[in-house]
Parts: C-alpha cells; structure tokens; sequence
C-alpha cells in the first residue's frame, strides 16, 4: 500500500501542482479543500490548493495558541517551532487526534499546507508517522521572487524573500533531524522541468505508481520550462524598488503585529 504523505513547502512554492497530482492517483486531500478566489465582485475560482480544510483550520489553531500574531508563515520573525511544540501539553489534543484518525479512514491520505512547516512540532507530539513519508517541495529563490511580486503582488525585497524560505526549511530540518523521519526533497523546478524523472524518484519515495500524463492535466503551465524568465525576475526586482522608493508602500515586518490592547494588527504596509 502507497504510504501516506506529508508535503511541507513554503507558500507559493507549486505545492498545489503535486497535491493536485497526488489526488490524480487517489490520495485523500479531504472532503472539503482550500480554494483561492480570484478578487473582484465575481470571485471566480482561480486555483484549488488541495489542502484538506480541516487541516488548516487546526493548523491556524495551533498557531494562534503558540503566541503567533498571523495567519500566515511568510512573515518575519518566523513561529517558534518550540512554542508550537508547547502547544499540545497545555490544549485539548483530542480534536487533532480525531482528524488524524479520520484521515486514517481515507488511506492513502496527503497533508499538505505551508504551515505545516511549523505546525508539525505539534503534530509530532500525537502523531504516529511509522505510516507517513516525508516531501518537501521547495522552490528556486529567484522563481520564488518572482511569483511574490508578479503574481501575488507582495513588495518585499530579495533578501527577505530568502530569510522566509530559510526558516520555512529550518524548521523542517530540525524536525527531520529530530524525528529521523523518511523525507525527499525537491523543488518545484524539478517537477515541471524535468517531470519524467521527478516523478519517477517520487514513485520510488512513496512506493506507488505515477504517471506523468497526471501532472500534464494538473498543470495550468507549460512543461519542461521554468515558469519566469531571467527577464521576470529582473522585473521583480524593479518593481519592489518601485514600490519601496516612488509608492512607499512596501512590506514591512512583520506583517501582523500585536497592537497595545493586544489585538492583531496589520503592518502589511507603510
């Protein structure tokens, strides 16, 4: 039997390409999903995330009761992965314990959410992984850039964009180190530009077969190329000066701070 799989990633990594793919060959991603909307009065679909959303509402439980003023994990300083460790020796586990064992109805089950990269100090602590591998799906730093600032619009410069994605595998390492667990690590590059071996490593990894005509009808984009141009990422560049010295309305950190009366307030931009 395939194993269960647990993605840790960075947001914006593609991971929503290999859950998606995943799904394709009957992993579990929960009855109900994450899905981005795209803005405006219509809100059309604009990508299913496959991210099971029971794991992410505990996910941002389990955040929030570790001290962590947001929502997300793309801010700096990045959670403490021993206040979230903490997290499940003063908490009622029983309702993690539940959705672990209803995932475990639906084998072969895939976690997958950003989050995860932090929030996985906690689930360690009830959780058995003897059944569960390991893949963390990163992303090169210059394509990570400029999907930040092309597509998700989010001014911050290089260098922080980098000190995200550090502590997001950080935090990973530590638990690998810690725990021993089964991991492989690739990046989203791997995937589309070299899919036919990627996903035979992946198939090797999980113990299952994988087809690559799955991730051709996952996919949006084109295969065998990296989805930014040397030119884009450039671009990237020019538009965070843009907006960090004619706009003035770049990111800073963090994003969510705790105000005085000690409610969450937004430090997205100034």
């Amino acid at each position: 039997m395939a194993a269960n799989l647990v993605i840790l990633t960075p947001g914006s990594s593609g991971s929503s390409v290999l859950s998606g793919f995943l799904a394709e060959h009957g992993y579990w991603v929960g009855g109900d999903t994450k899905k981005i909307f795209k803005p405006g009065e219509d809100a059309k679909l604009d990508f299913d995330t496959f991210e099971n959303a029971g794991l992410v509402d505990l996910d941002i439980r389990i955040l929030k009761e570790s001290g962590y003023a947001n929502t997300i994990c793309t801010d700096l300083p990045a959670p403490d992965p021993d206040a979230v460790r903490a997290v499940a020796e003063r908490i009622d586990v029983a309702p993690f314990r539940a959705f672990a064992e209803q995932c475990d109805k639906h084998q072969p089950w895939v976690w997958k959410d950003p989050r995860l990269c932090y929030t996985i100090h906690f689930w360690n602590e009830i959780v058995d992984w003897s059944q569960v591998r390991f893949i963390y799906m990163g992303r090169e730093a210059g394509q990570s850039y400029a999907g930040q600032l092309l597509s998700r619009r989010v001014p911050m410069s290089y260098a922080e964009n980098v000190r995200i994605l550090d502590n997001y595998w950080d935090s990973c390492h530590r638990f690998f180190e810690r725990t021993g667990a089964k991991f492989v690590r690739i990046t989203f590059e791997d995937l589309i530009c070299e899919p036919e071996a990627t996903v035979e490593k992946l198939a090797a990894f999980v113990g299952t077969d994988l087809d690559v005509a799955a991730l051709e009808r996952t996919y949006r984009g084109n295969l065998r190329e990296k989805r930014y141009s040397g030119l884009q990422i450039a671009g990237a560049r020019a538009r965070y000066l843009l907006h960090r010295w004619v706009k003035r309305d770049h990111v800073v950190f963090p994003r969510v701070a705790p105000a005085a009366n000690g409610t969450a307030t937004s430090a997205a931009a100034r």
